[in-house]
């Protein structure tokens, strides 16, 4: 759940490639020439102009003989554009994401039946779907608003995956949880909303904080189920620990900055299309979990029976 939140850093802030002065004299000119314009509702002709640019200037750099850097605008690196939507590649794999969360919630209606945790499965599954269409909708098109409803399911999917790792681990109420975890949460969003200027800084660190005490948790229960594996035989006791290295290896993806492939495939692109394996790792492990649970609680209840 984590896997979030490292790649929400903000693009309003200015970069290198949009100060520079032969930019700012490209879009300019463009702009008194209405040389662009564009029927996309998406793209407004100051926006086509910057797009144009960009990619002139990147055209000449790569022409030149001395070895230039590629420069980010506007926080972004400069993608070529597929009907129009801004980052293709990003937006694929969302929707993959999105897929993945899609058919976890349909495993978990068919497969849990009546189980006492299905609400923090199905709360996972409906808030982690939610944040990938909010994701799939910030990739298409990077606006003030698309990045902010990206921000906000991104951290609420992360506070989900704590709500079932407590409800799960510690068998907490989930009334209870969902509705601390929550509040606070809301509370965070309504601070962060109601100032002039959104702190990223420390948006990141409560999400941060909130998806570490998740990996944590399940690591804990990892060690636990392996101290007890004399008494039961749990059919996968170490798989949480293994999704969470996997996570943290697919992390540094996101932490690794190159100069897109064919300006379409950038490292958060590939970050994305490492976290949609996971999710479906992580459902078929919480089913079959949840199986065990249920035989484990059976065999129980029988052995009870012939004593």
């Amino acid at each position: 759940m984590l896997l979030f939140l490292l790649g929400l850093i903000s693009t309003a802030l200015a970069s290198i490639g949009d100060r520079q002065p032969k930019f700012i004299a490209c879009v300019r000119n463009c702009l008194d020439s209405s040389k662009y314009t564009t029927n996309m509702s998406l793209w407004s002709e100051l926006d086509e102009c910057r797009y144009q640019c960009m990619h002139q200037i990147v055209d000449q750099t790569k022409q030149n003989w001395v070895k230039e850097p590629i420069h980010q605008y506007y926080g972004k690196w400069p993608f070529y554009r597929f009907m129009g939507i801004q980052e293709p590649f990003s937006t694929l794999f969302s929707l993959l994401n999105l897929l993945a969360h899609r058919y976890g919630l349909r495993d978990i209606n068919h497969r849990l039946g009546s189980h006492p945790n299905k609400r923090s499965y199905l709360l996972l599954s409906y808030i982690n779907i939610l944040a990938w269409v909010a994701s799939t909708i910030f990739h298409i098109r990077d606006t003030t608003y698309t990045e902010r409803l990206d921000y906000i399911f991104a951290g609420a999917a992360v506070f989900s995956g704590l709500n079932l790792a407590c409800t799960r681990v510690f068998n907490f109420s989930f009334k209870k949880s969902a509705t601390a975890l929550f509040g606070i949460y809301i509370l965070h969003i309504i601070s962060l909303l109601s100032k002039s200027r959104i702190d990223y800084s420390w948006n990141m660190a409560i999400i941060v904080a909130a998806g570490m005490i998740h990996n944590i948790i399940w690591i804990y229960f990892s060690i636990k189920l392996y101290l007890e594996s004399q008494h039961h035989s749990h059919p996968a006791p170490f798989t949480p620990i293994l999704l969470v290295l996997l996570t943290t290896l697919a992390l540094s993806l996101e932490l690794t900055e190159f100069e897109p492939l064919f300006r379409s495939i950038d490292a958060h692109s590939l970050w994305h299309a490492s976290t949609f394996p996971l999710a479906i790792h992580w459902y078929s492990w919480l089913i079959q979990d949840a199986d065990w649970q249920r035989q484990s609680k059976t065999s129980a209840f029988d052995k009870q029976l012939d004593a």
